[in-house]
């Protein structure tokens, strides 16, 4: 699952239900140059990464099925 998750110039973004539902109002946000994670406050570190293992695992194999001419998301 993925959601395109747009900031407007007042830098306000909209949030999806489905991401309010699971993980609250109250988040951490790591960010990198390209990428971030973000994990509600109350999870502990070793639950953040593997759920960010799993997210990985998932877009690799989006990554392997592009490379086999699958659809390009995101580009």
């Amino acid at each position: 699952m993925e959601f395109v998750i747009r900031v407007n110039q007042r830098r306000t973004a909209y949030i999806p239900k489905e991401i309010i539902e699971n993980l609250g109002y109250d988040w951490f946000l790591v960010p990198d140059t390209r990428a971030a994670v973000i994990y509600t406050r109350q999870c502990d570190l070793e639950t953040v990464i593997k759920s960010v293992e799993v997210v990985l695992e998932g877009l690799r194999l989006r990554l392997k099925d592009q490379h086999r001419g699958g659809v390009v998301r995101g580009s």
